[in-house]
């Protein structure tokens, strides 16, 4: 059993601020799931109405609940409001929801969460992405969910210590189709995700035991949000001027730097994503190879082996796909995008149709360019070895295009910065 399993198992008790619609209710259906497949019975479901800002409202909802102790708290409330800098009450409604409706719940239940408690716990807070990358336009809100994101790093560190048993968790949605984001819409864009998804995002970052659950949405993908978030604490190590990316003197330098960003993955952490491993593992064997050809050592080069073997799996029956040079395949299949595991089938559908695309080598800095062909090199000598075991005229193929083909990497055709949207609008303001 997961983590998170064992917190929404039989007989725990969860509380989940803001859950009349949107992530906050997705969440509790995401629970009473969870509770509902492993005991017979229907779980107990109970309301209150309660002004979060409201120290003296949450000392009465405890009350109500003293019989029993919290096992999962989620801090989901919250407003979104614009407002000029003279506008006091702008700024109060703000911080009285966003930031002392936290720091209420937290006052008010986190000696449910001690030392004594054998069994997991956990407690989430809702952030945003604003209170990251800080786009212009709602200094109020951002300024909020900064301050959650704060309190929640401060509250996992001083829990891990005080009551072990219990995670914390900073949950941090996208663009996401809620009550609080849809404004006159009334069906979903295409490239918003629902709560449903925020939900099941977080379900899976908890069972991974990760603190940071940001999620992608359809529109921009992981690997965008860490170059913005990048870039934004550049701002402060080279000491820029704040909100560069939004500034008209950095615009080009913020879209140019970010489009050529390597970043790389922790090595030996999923090897790059649970997710793109499970599916290499089910296209490409039956198993994980166990050993692996010369010159396929570390983690990630491990991890590019079995991308490959995945798609070339993927190419067998497909006809006109084979027609795609095998080298070409091998260098976008390499440095292709990462999304998240909702969206792994259809990120490997684009990483097929796009394997086209290719950048240069006045594209890389050097120690980066260099790297990548190290990597590609590898990579490709060992797509030679393991096709000469399978199928020779395949190892033939590969060698041929590896000769022949000038390019050298290849990357998403919407790689680096899709837009250069605020990302307010993309974000989830909850």
């Amino acid at each position: 059993m997961s983590s998170a399993a064992a917190v929404f198992a039989s007989g725990r008790t969860a509380l989940i601020t803001g859950a009349a619609s949107g992530v906050g209710l997705a969440v509790a259906k995401s629970a009473l799931e969870e509770a509902h497949s492993s005991i017979q019975t229907k779980a107990k479901i109970s309301t209150h109405k309660v002004d979060v800002s409201s120290l003296s409202e949450w000392a009465e909802l405890k009350s109500s609940l003293s019989s029993t102790k919290l096992d999962f708290l989620h801090l989901n409330a919250g407003i979104g409001a614009n407002g000029p800098w003279s506008d006091n009450a702008y700024f109060r409604k703000i911080i009285d929801v966003n930031v002392m409706g936290v720091v209420n719940g937290l006052n008010t239940f986190i000696s449910d969460f001690d030392s004594n408690s054998s069994s997991p716990k956990a407690i989430v807070i809702t952030g945003s992405k604003q209170g990251i990358t800080n786009p212009p336009g709602n200094p109020a809100y951002n300024a909020s969910k900064s301050f959650v994101k704060t309190i929640a790093e401060h509250l996992s560190f001083d829990l891990s210590k005080s009551a072990p048993s219990t995670s914390v968790h900073l949950l941090v949605p996208g663009w996401t189709f809620t009550g609080l984001t849809k404004g006159s819409a009334k069906t979903k864009p295409d490239g918003a995700w629902s709560p449903e998804q925020v939900a099941d995002f977080l379900y899976q970052k908890m069972s991974e035991g990760k603190f940071y659950a940001i999620c992608p949405d359809n529109d921009v993908d992981w690997e965008t949000d860490r170059k913005r978030m990048t870039w934004t604490m550049g701002d402060v190590v080279y000491e820029r001027l704040p909100q560069s990316r939004w500034r008209e003197e950095f615009k080009e330098e913020a879209t140019e730097t970010m489009g050529k960003m390597k970043l790389g993955e922790k090595q030996g952490d999923a090897l790059g994503g649970n997710w793109m491993l499970k599916l290499a593992n089910d296209m490409a064997s039956s198993s994980i190879p166990s050993d692996f050809p010369a010159g396929i050592t570390t983690a990630l080069d491990q991890y590019y082996y079995l991308r490959f073997r995945a798609m070339m799996k993927l190419y067998e029956d497909d006809e006109e796909k084979a027609q795609i040079p095998a080298y070409h395949r091998l260098t976008y299949f390499i440095t292709g995008p990462r999304t998240s595991t909702a969206h792994a089938h259809e990120a490997v559908r684009v990483m097929n149709e796009d394997c086209r695309a290719v950048v240069k080598e006045e594209d890389f800095p050097q120690d980066q360019y260099e790297e990548a062909l190290r990597v590609l090199d590898e990579a490709k000598a060992a797509a030679v070895q393991q096709a000469r075991l399978e199928d020779e005229e395949l190892a033939s193929t590969v060698e041929d295009d590896a000769v022949d083909a000038e390019v050298s990497v290849g990357r998403n055709v919407e790689g680096g910065v899709a837009e250069e949207e605020d990302d307010g609008i993309r974000s989830e303001q909850v």
